[in-house]
């Protein structure tokens, strides 16, 4: 599903106006709220990831309040009708890049991001760990998406490796997927900090390696019995991502593990 900044980066600002569904005076009042919210909630000193999520939040949230005042019903028939809803975003977005500073700057951060290729919809199932591989280790799988598989261990108190996300992102082409990886590294990184732990002995293109999330020992403490370490790496046009999440008593090669059965399950894919 779309969000509403997805949405967003699908037309040029210069559209925007063209396309007003609703009164000036309903536009006006709904992104002057618009623009209140994201200023409360900092979006100019946002980084990306944080701004969209900060934009989107704000939409859903004003235009909910706003269906229930007065001047509601032209604009709650926009919001039920697809076509007349993508109209309202691009008007809506036409007045905050005119009038809205805090907006107006995370938006030229924005529209300074290069288009990144899209990974295909389809992901073979063998690219990913071995499901039974992964649950005879007592761990239970899922499936987040066509991208994400997540294992959990049973009994996470009393295991070493607690959870492993495993995301592939496949792509026509190596120069596509090393447009992406080099595009969408800083978003897989999650803000960790990289760690010295190079996966091209192991065959790959291109890696990086990162630690414990920082912001997790600030919360709480260097007490809490976790470690992370995530692998982010290219084999031709496959880009890879194991995310481990284990206890302090995990070794390095116990975590490694997984990173290398990914890389030998994707090299053996055709």
């Amino acid at each position: 599903m779309k969000t509403i900044w997805t949405i967003f980066l699908l037309y040029p600002i210069s559209l925007f106006a063209q396309q007003n569904p609703v009164p000036d005076s309903v536009m006006h009042k709904l992104t002057g709220m618009l623009c209140n919210c994201m200023e409360s909630s900092k979006i100019a000193e946002a980084d990306i990831k944080k701004g969209k999520t900060i934009f989107n939040d704000c939409f859903y949230s004003v235009t909910s309040i706003y269906q229930y005042s007065e001047e509601a019903t032209a604009l709650e028939k926009k919001l039920n009708n697809k076509e007349d809803k993508s109209k309202l975003v691009e008007a809506t977005l036409a007045l905050l890049v005119d009038s809205c500073k805090d907006f107006q700057k995370f938006y030229t951060r924005v529209s300074k991001q290069p288009e990144l290729p899209e990974p295909l919809a389809i992901v073979k199932e063998g690219y990913f760990l071995d499901k039974i591989k992964m649950t005879s280790r007592k761990m239970d799988w899922k499936k987040n998406d066509a991208f994400m598989r997540t294992y959990t261990a049973k009994d996470i108190a009393k295991s070493k490796i607690q959870i492993v996300y495993d995301i592939r992102y496949v792509f026509k082409t190596e120069s596509e997927a090393q447009k992406y990886y080099a595009g969408k590294l800083e978003f897989l990184s999650e803000g960790s900090t990289e760690i010295p732990n190079s996966l091209k002995s192991l065959g790959v293109s291109e890696s990086n390696v990162y630690g414990m999330d920082p912001k997790m020992e600030e919360a709480f403490g260097k007490s809490l019995d976790m470690q992370q370490v995530n692998y982010i790496f290219r084999i031709k046009n496959v880009v890879a991502k194991i995310f481990v999440s284990a206890s302090k008593k995990a070794t390095p090669a116990e975590m490694l593990v997984f990173a290398k059965e990914a890389i030998a399950r994707i090299k053996a894919t055709k």
